[in-house]
Order: structure tokens, then sequence, then C-alpha cells
């Protein structure tokens, strides 16, 4: 095929594949493909934590009025939201591409804006946030992420600090060590860097029947297939039925944890401090609110469910002890009897606050 017949070919794989992909890249899909309505979103905000917070509790929310007098339009963010491009991104993927909006913006990188002091801090310490869309911040504004909500807890105890948020959605714990390994090959070099992990790698596990893959592994081989052999395009789809749950749920962890010991080998080799965080689901949260126990009937969630609490048992059981610089956040929720999810994975913009101050805590990021 010559080079301009192959070009011809490859623009309806991409086009299909495009959107395709990002259905089911753990965002829109954790949700069942629904987005929040006025009807299933209460119109009001929350009292804050403390004086530094205007998150909201459904962040953001119809009718939501921060206390500065801005108007919070929950219809303009999940516009912008949808409106997000992705851009292939070498040995990971993805990334989203640049976006300039009201409540959500990223540069050329890819990366989310984040929150940080203006002027920067002289020798500010340099963290890296890394996960999946859960850190990238899905319902959140820019200034409430948990990246955001780490910079600014530590600049009110005046720790300099420069946060950069790394995450993306859909990402599993191997593409976030790809993207560190490539920022380190670049000659930059953090001070700490956070993984915040666990639901994607359960996901794609239940989504593809095999550990340690990509999310939607089966439209990057469909699209090589096409170009090489002309064959179709397959829709998004999900694996067979799953026999031993248990098994998969090992594969799993063991591949977590081989990935924990090269981030730390890197951190060894490369001089900074790696932290690794597992993060909460709604399966994980006792009790749940009226709201949350619709998310969890959901279809997707249903179907993440099984899996997703094999691997989080497992993890519970092993990980704390097996792996330096691991804290287990999964039960961070357990108690509370408000609103937290706003599906079965991603969290408001007040649980947002809570990630972080806990992580600034327990991880030691304002200094030992």
């Amino acid at each position: 095929m010559t080079r301009k017949k192959l070009a011809f070919a490859l623009v309806p794989v991409l086009v299909v594949l495009a959107p395709v992909a990002w259905y089911a890249s753990g965002e829109i899909a954790a949700r069942g493909g629904e987005r929040p309505t006025p009807e299933s979103t209460p119109a009001k905000a929350v009292a804050a934590e403390d004086d530094e917070s205007e998150a909201l509790n459904f962040g953001p929310l119809f009718g939501a009025v921060t206390r500065d007098g801005e108007a919070v339009s929950a219809e303009k963010y999940w516009a912008e939201f949808l409106g997000l491009k992705q851009r292939w991104e070498p040995y990971a993927y993805w990334r989203r591409e640049a976006f300039a909006g009201s409540y959500i913006n990223i540069d050329e990188r890819g990366y989310r804006r984040t929150w940080n002091p203006t002027p920067p801090p002289g020798d500010a310490r340099t963290i890296w946030c890394l996960g999946g869309s859960a850190m990238w911040g899905t319902g959140a504004r820019d200034d409430f992420t948990i990246a955001s909500w780490i910079s600014k807890i530590l600049d009110g105890k005046g720790v300099a600090a420069h946060v950069e948020n790394l995450g993306e959605s859909g990402w599993v714990s191997t593409q976030e060590l790809i993207a560190l390994q490539r920022r380190l090959a670049a000659d930059e070099r953090p001070d700490v860097v956070i993984f915040y992990d666990g639901v994607n790698d359960a996901y794609s596990a239940a989504q593809q029947g095999v550990a340690g893959l990509p999310q939607n592994e089966f439209n990057r081989v469909a699209e090589f297939n096409r170009v090489s052999r002309g064959h179709a395009l397959q829709p998004t789809q999900h694996a067979e039925r799953i026999e031993d749950v248990d098994t998969l749920a090992r594969h799993v962890v063991d591949i977590y944890r081989a990935n924990h010991r090269m981030a730390s080998a890197l951190a060894r080799e490369y001089g900074f401090e790696a932290r690794f965080v597992w993060q909460p689901v709604i399966f994980t949260k006792d009790p749940l609110s009226a709201v949350e126990q619709e998310y969890a009937r959901k279809k997707n969630a249903k179907f993440a469910q099984k899996m997703t609490e094999a691997v989080y048992a497992l993890a519970a059981s092993e990980l704390p002890n097996d792996l330096p610089n691991f804290y287990d956040f999964s039960d961070i929720f357990d108690g509370e009897p408000g609103t937290i999810y706003i599906d079965f994975m991603h969290i408001t913009e007040t649980g947002n606050q809570r990630i972080a101050r806990a992580m600034v805590e327990r991880l030691g990021l304002a200094g030992r």
C-alpha cells in the first residue's frame, strides 16, 4: 500500500476509534453513559470544611453559588468535559489535547491546570501527582482537584511547593509508570511522586479478562488489524464471563506490586520520594447515601463490582504489610453518611479535599 493510500485508510479508523476509546475510558462509562441532571443533583453548596474551601458538594452543582457570588453551572462544566479531545501519547496511548475553559483547562503537554501560589515560592518542593480520572479530577473544577488541594493545603501551612497533576483518565498503574519514566528521561526531576491507583487496574481486568493491560486494549488490536489486514474496527466491548475472579484479582495485585517495585527503584536511582495511595471506591464506603445507592446500582457499577471487591480485598490484606510507602485510603470515607461519590469511582470536590488533606498528613508532604 502506498503512503497516500495508507493515510486515507487510517482516517476512518481514527475517526471511529477516538470516541469509542473515550467513552469507556472510565469516565462517562463509570456512570453508565450518563451525566448529572438537575433532578439527580442537589442545587446547594455545602459548608466549607475550613476557610480555604469553596468546594461544592456535588461539584459542580446546578444552581450552586460560591462564597464570592460566582454562579457555577454544572451544565457548562459537563459541556466542557464532553468537548475534551484526546491525542496520541507515545507508549501511554492517550492524553487530552490542550483546552481552555471556565472550569477545565489543559496545557500543551496535556496536563490539567493545578492551583499553585503566585508568584511561585523560591526553593519549592516539586510534587508530581499520577493516577487516573480520580486524580485528573472528573467532576471537579481545576482549583478543586486533589492536586490543587494539596498545593493549597501546603501553602496554608507555609510549605513552599509546586504541584503538577500528571493524572489522565483511564490510565492504569503501568501507564503512569511509563509517564514517569518519560519525564525522568527528559531530565526533569521531582522531589515527591504520588501514585493514586486501584480502581482502573481492577476495572481494566474486568473489562478484558486479563490483568495489566490499558483499558480498551481490544480497540488498539482492532485498529492494527484493520490497517494491516482490512478488518473492521470492533465496538467497545467487555470480556466474556470471567469464571475465576480470584485468580484474575491475584494477577492484578501482583502486577501492581511489580509496578511499585519499579517505581521505587526509579525513586532510589533518581533521588525522589515515591508514595503509593490505594484509592477509595463506592463499594468500600459504608453507609451509602440514598444518591450513592442509586449510583452503585447502575449497570456499569454492577459490572465492575465483583472484580473491584476481589482486588480490593486482596490489596487490603497484603499490600500495607508488603510494600513500603503504601497507604490504603480505601476506607477513608467509611462512616460518612453524606454523599461523597458522583458515580462509583469519582468523588465530589469536598471529597477531593479530604483525600488531599489525608495525603499531606499521612504521606509527610509538609515535612517529617
